[in-house]
């Protein structure tokens, strides 16, 4: 007999589960269903994910060819606009006066 039962403190289902009897098996049951059913909601959490994660890149996808192809024909337009010869005039104009502004700033300075 073992200490515990002999002294009348503990029981034979604490003994049995301490030795590794029935008791324990029960326990280890309980254990990997509460393990298993853990993994399982998580599973279902993630899978529940990945329609709205599609969405969400498809949208953002989306929105990113939008904006890219509004800057192709905002710069194609002022392309067509910085070509045309009184473009042209006005811009040799403003960049002559802005070095000869900057000469005679370095002269005098």
């Amino acid at each position: 007999m073992s200490r515990s039962t002999a002294s009348g403190t503990g029981s034979s289902v604490e003994e049995s589960a301490r030795l590794g009897g029935p008791g324990r098996t029960a326990c280890a049951k309980r254990a990997r269903t509460a393990r298993h059913t853990a993994t399982t909601s998580r599973r279902s959490r993630s899978s529940g994910l990945l329609i709205p994660m599609l969405v969400l890149a498809s949208a953002h996808a989306v929105l990113h060819t939008c904006w890219l192809a509004g800057w192709t024909v905002v710069s194609g337009a002022a392309a067509r606009l910085l070509r045309t010869l009184r473009v042209r005039r006005m811009l040799d104009r403003l960049t002559g006066a802005l070095l000869v502004g900057l000469g005679v700033r370095t002269a005098v300075g």
